[in-house]
């Protein structure tokens, strides 16, 4: 079993996402503290203005298009297993639920390994 690493401590003020800071520059971040209320606002429009543009752009970018099509394509018979399995596990656990019999520890510790090995291929 994989031990999970100990997180740094955060840098990120309290009540501020560590995944949102980690993504701001430094200089930004300092040079954002120091501004004033209405200088705020304006970077809050024109955050709000370049993500609508940049939305916008995505949408409209034919070669992105037939990329994420053809992605789709290609996932589709690993998403459909995945459905398949899911639905054949979900019933399983339903019949032996009518029937009041508890999923042994067997089958929970083969089902956590299973779920620890797809966190681990889905993070590298």
């Amino acid at each position: 079993m994989a031990r999970k690493a100990k997180k740094a401590k955060s840098t990120a003020p309290d009540g501020f996402a560590e995944k949102s800071w980690n993504k701001l520059s430094e200089p930004w971040r300092e040079a954002a503290q120091a501004k004033q209320t209405e200088e705020l606002e304006q970077e809050i429009i024109k955050s709000v203005r370049c993500m609508s543009n940049t939305s916008f752009d995505m949408k409209a970018d034919k070669k992105l298009e037939v990329l994420a099509n053809e992605l789709k394509e290609l996932k589709s018979f690993y998403t459909e297993t995945i459905g398949i399995e899911k639905a054949k596990l979900d019933f399983c656990v339903y019949l032996m639920n009518t029937r009041g019999v508890k999923v042994s520890k067997g089958v929970k510790d083969a089902v956590a390994e299973a779920e620890e090995v797809e966190d681990e291929e889905a993070s590298s």
